[in-house]
């Protein structure tokens, strides 16, 4: 399973900004999402959402499966 500090960089990559214009987009306060991204500390839920929406990504949160090796 991927860090959200990983998930948060493939999405800013996939949307091809700056951790500064993902900043902005996502109405962060300043050098949050490279803080996230070295593992500084903890991101509020409502940022890890707030980033999804800015990079075109959906926050999807499922029920384990019995078989579900992840």
């Amino acid at each position: 399973m991927k860090s959200i500090a990983e998930m948060v960089r493939t999405m800013r990559k996939n949307a091809g900004m700056s951790q500064s214009q993902l900043d902005d987009a996502a109405d962060l306060p300043m050098l949050t999402v490279g803080r996230v991204e070295r593992e500084k500390g903890h991101i509020k839920t409502k940022y890890f959402f707030r980033i999804a929406e800015a990079t075109g990504h959906d926050v999807i949160i499922r029920r384990k499966d019995e078989n579900d090796e992840r």
